[in-house]
C-alpha cells in the first residue's frame, strides 16, 4: 500500500476513474467529475447544471464511465433520471472542466422505452465504446454504441445477446461483453464494424472480465457458480479454453476490478462485508503459480471512517495501480504497488 489522497465533498453509489495523457487523473459519480494532477491534487470540478440538488424536480445524473478522448476532451456517460423518464447520457468536458457538449439520448422509435441508460464506456481502437441498455414491457434491450475518438457517433446496435455488464478489447480488436442477468455468463464478441461474430456460456453466475497491465495475447473472466466459488478461465480471442480454470479462495463481488499483472498473476480491487452497515474496500493478488492467493483491506483514516465500495482503479505503470474508494462522504485515492 502506498499513500491515500482524501477528495472531500463528493460521494454517491457509482463512481468511474481513469488516467489522463498528463499524469492525473478524472474521476465521476453522481452529478459531478473532478480532476486531478498525478498526485491528487484537486485541479478542478464540474457539476452538472441541470441536477437538482433540493431533490424537488427529481432530475439527477449519474456518471458510470469517463474516458479521454483524442482531443484532449474528457467524455462522461451515464443517464440523467427525472419523476417519469430517464435518458441516456454524454457529456463532453475540455481539459479545464467546462462544459462542452451534453446529450441526452433516446433510443429509435416508435416504441416508448424505459430506464433508458448507458451503464459503461472505454476505449476501444481509435474510439470509444458505450454499453447501454433499456426495458420494454418489463424486457431489457441492450444497446451498444460506438463512438470515433472525439465522441462523435458511428453507429449503434440493439440485440438482446449484449447484456453488457463488463467489457474489454481482444487482441483480434473486437469487442468482448460479459452478460449479466441470468445464472450463467455469456461472452458476446462484437466486431468493430457493429456486427455480432461470437458467442459463449459458461456456467456460473456472471463476473468480471479482466484487464491486462500490460500487453495480452488471452482473454480471462471469473465467474461463479453460488457467489463464493470464483473461477478464473483463460481464452484466446476464439473463445477456446487454453488453459486449466483456475479456482479462487475467496468470493469476488461482481463489480470488482481485475487486471493481469506482468507475471500473470491477477490484481482485485473490491470490497466485502465487514460489519452490519458498512463494508471494507481490498485489494488482492490471485497468484498463478506458487506463491499463495493474498488479500488485504485498506485501512480506514480513523475509527469512525467508514470504508464503503472500492468503485474502480487504472493502472500507471505495469506494477503500480490508483484506486478509488468510497470514505463517508469523501473518496480517497490510493497508491497500491505490486512486488
Amino acid at each position: 500500500m502506498g499513500r491515500d489522497v482524501v477528495i472531500e465533498g463528493i460521494s454517491g453509489n457509482s463512481m468511474s476513474l481513469t488516467a489522463v495523457p498528463d499524469g492525473g487523473f478524472v474521476l465521476a459519480g453522481y452529478s459531478w467529475a473532478v480532476a486531478t494532477d498525478a498526485n491528487g491534487g484537486v485541479l478542478w470540478r464540474y457539476a452538472d447544471p441541470d441536477a437538482d440538488p433540493t431533490h424537488e424536480t427529481y432530475r439527477q445524473s449519474e456518471f458510470h464511465g469517463v474516458v479521454p478522448l483524442n482531443s484532449g476532451n474528457i467524455l462522461l456517460c451515464g443517464v440523467e433520471r427525472t419523476a417519469n423518464e430517464s435518458a441516456a447520457l454524454l457529456t463532453i468536458l475540455n481539459s479545464a472542466g467546462h462544459l462542452v457538449e451534453k446529450r441526452l439520448i433516446q433510443p429509435p422509435g416508435p416504441d416508448k422505452y424505459a430506464a433508458v441508460r448507458f451503464e459503461r464506456c472505454l476505449r476501444w481502437g481509435d474510439g470509444v465504446a458505450v454499453i447501454g441498455s433499456m426495458a420494454k414491457d418489463l424486457t431489457r434491450f441492450d444497446w451498444l454504441m460506438k463512438l470515433d475518438g472525439n465522441g462523435a457517433k458511428q453507429w449503434d446496435l440493439f440485440d438482446h445477446q449484449l447484456m453488457g455488464f463488463d467489457a474489454v478489447e481482444s487482441v483480434n480488436h473486437n469487442l468482448v461483453m460479459a452478460s449479466i442477468g441470468a445464472v450463467k455468463t455469456k461472452l458476446v464478441q462484437v466486431n468493430p464494424q457493429g456486427h455480432i461474430v461470437l458467442t459463449k456460456d459458461f456456467a456460473g453466475f456472471p463476473d468480471n472480465m479482466l484487464r491486462s497491465a500490460v500487453p495480452a495475447s488471452t482473454l480471462q473472466v471469473i465467474t461463479n457458480v453460488n457467489r463464493e466459488d470464483n473461477e478464473v478461465f483463460t481464452l484466446n480471442d476464439k473463445f477456446e479454453q487454453i488453459a486449466p480454470s483456475r479456482p479462487i479462495k475467496f468470493p469476488i463481488t461482481a463489480d470488482a476490478r481485475a487486471w493481469v499483472l506482468w507475471d500473470g498473476s491477477i490484481a482485485v480491487f473490491g470490497h466485502v462485508f465487514a460489519q452490519p452497515g458498512a463494508d471494507r474496500s481490498f485489494v488482492a493478488r490471485i497468484a498463478m503459480r506458487e506463491r499463495p492467493d493474498e488479500m488485504l483491506a485498506f485501512a480506514l483514516p480513523n475509527p469512525q471512517s467508514t470504508s464503503f465500495r472500492m468503485y474502480d482503479a487504472v493502472p500507471i505503470s505495469e506494477r503500480t495501480f490508483v484506486a478509488v474508494r468510497g470514505l463517508n462522504n469523501s473518496v480517497a485515492l490510493s497508491w497500491v504497488t505490486f512486488k
